[in-house]
């Protein structure tokens, strides 16, 4: 996507300070920007014989819970009223153990356009007679980023899946499954951390299911699929409303049950805005569209291009605009082996050689072997997706050799031998001509083992597998996705990747 790509970003501002700055006065200038832009900006378009008007607007905002409680001027999330989507007051007390926590509620009050509206004209109302009052449901006063949106403010406020679940409730799950303080709790994985670290060691990703069904408790792991299913479906590259309404049954579950199996005092923010992550999908798009991990990369970016102590602010400018313009600059250059060179350094992706273009995005990637009509290669690159067969794989990290595709109308997954183009011509050397281009791929015979309940749900993103003897020849467009192979103890899985983005 278009969106995360470096050459792409803007960087709206720094702010150098003891504190954090007053969200209006930081986001005034782009406010007025943004007012010109929603106007409209002439342009002069190659093809076109006038200018054409080009509108803009802002769709939507994400960030950490403390970002947006600060842009927002809304209560941080460990306050009363601290959610951004509803009216849960929250609570603080002795039953809580002191931690500020969100309990479950069966039914969710959603903030709106209109009580967001209502508890702001409470809160200026309330102000004139009682100048100490804080805030009215969590709102601290009027945020000029409401101005600046297109849609609502409470619609267009999306949830980061990276700090909200990636390294928000994951992360307190390795707490409480892993840390020595909780070693005497019925949840706890204290005792079994070292096998769990040698599973993790013997595979080559990372992966939850096969390993936590090893070693967890049976009710404890029951729960945890409900997560994994719920927010899988979120992730996808396209979410179809029976997917919100599966992943809302799911997270709802799973909240209701954490509060059960974890205690209450366990019950923070983090799990709380499980609920809201299906509605923030309905109104922003899939979870990969608002994630925060293209960001948060460029922060590590930031970081490492000052070089001193002095004039910080000035250094990141003027670097960040020539890492931005890198690719303007590489245009500008004229068709030359140096062109090709800069290009070649400037990319952060896997150099490889093109032998072949196939079209519709196809490419043969070299070496090529001939046998008089018969072209065998090794690799293939679909669009952004580079597949090489089992042989170049089996001693490298990451494993490309395993595929989705389809065959005689059905999806299969399978392991990629070689790839084969078969022409009919004449040609010597290496053939340009059309040709039936295909692999052979053999065929694993796969099962469903995990399933989540109440609901019921079958996971299918997760099959376990052996290698059946058939070997399918499969036309190279029927590939559909590459596939994550894991090896655990003796049972082997495949999963398709979810969404490719959070990979790239």
């Amino acid at each position: 996507m278009l969106r995360f790509k470096k050459e792409y970003m803007l960087l709206g501002g720094l702010w150098f300070g003891c504190g954090k700055p007053d969200p209006n006065l930081f986001l005034e200038p782009l406010y007025k920007e943004l007012k010109t832009l929603k106007k409209g900006v002439y342009f002069n378009v190659f093809g076109h014989v006038r200018h054409v008007l080009v509108k803009a607007g802002l769709l939507a905002g994400t960030g950490d819970s403390p970002a947006r409680a600060v842009f927002l001027c809304h209560k941080f999330f460990n306050g009363l009223y601290g959610c951004l989507k509803c009216l849960s007051r929250g609570e603080k007390s002795e039953r809580t153990s002191m931690h500020f926590v969100y309990p479950f509620e069966e039914n969710l009050v959603l903030r709106t356009e209109v009580n967001y509206l209502e508890h702001l004209a409470e809160l200026r109302r309330l102000r004139v007679t009682r100048p100490a009052i804080t805030d009215s449901f969590g709102i601290k006063g009027p945020t000029i980023l409401k101005n600046m949106l297109i849609s609502s403010l409470v619609r267009s406020t999306a949830i980061d899946v990276m700090h909200c679940v990636f390294q928000g409730v994951m992360k307190t799950f390795m707490e409480l499954w892993f840390m020595e303080k909780f070693k005497d709790e019925a949840y706890s994985l204290f005792a079994r951390k070292d096998v769990v670290s040698d599973l993790l060691l013997s595979i080559k990703p990372p992966y939850s299911l096969p390993i936590f069904y090893l070693v967890m408790e049976q009710v404890y792991f029951n729960h945890f699929k409900l997560l994994y299913l719920g927010v899988c479906l979120l992730c996808k590259h396209s979410v179809t409303e029976a997917d919100l309404l599966l992943s809302q049954s799911l997270l709802d579950k799973f909240v209701q049950r954490y509060e059960e199996l974890y205690g209450m005092s366990k019950m923070v923010y983090n799990v709380h805005i499980l609920r809201h992550l299906p509605g923030v999908v309905k109104e922003t798009g899939p979870l990969f569209t608002t994630s925060c991990f293209t960001y948060e990369n460029l922060n590590g970016v930031l970081k490492y291009i000052v070089h001193g102590t002095q004039y910080v602010g000035l250094q990141v400018q003027n670097n960040f605009e020539l890492i931005t313009n890198v690719n303007v600059m590489l245009g500008n250059l004229q068709p030359s082996n140096f062109k090709d060179f800069c290009i070649e350094m400037a990319s952060n992706k896997l150099r490889v050689r093109v032998v072949e273009e196939l079209g519709n995005g196809l490419f043969i990637l070299g070496p090529v072997v001939l046998e008089g009509n018969v072209s065998y290669f090794r690799k293939l690159k679909v669009n952004a997706d580079i597949y090489v067969s089992h042989s170049v794989n089996a001693t490298r990290k990451k494993d490309s050799s395993f595929v989705k595709y389809y065959f005689n109308e059905h999806i299969h997954y399978g392991i990629v031998h070689i790839f084969v183009k078969l022409t009919t011509c004449a040609c010597l050397g290496i053939c340009l001509c059309a040709g039936e281009c295909f692999a052979l791929i053999q065929r694993l015979d796969c099962k469903l083992p995990f399933q989540t309940l109440f609901p019921n749900e079958i996971i299918s993103t997760v099959s376990k597998y052996t290698v059946s003897n058939i070997v399918d020849k499969v036309p190279v467009s029927a590939i559909s996705s590459q596939c994550v192979n894991v090896i655990v103890n003796d049972s082997c899985y495949v999963t398709p990747v979810v969404n490719a983005y959070f990979f790239q």
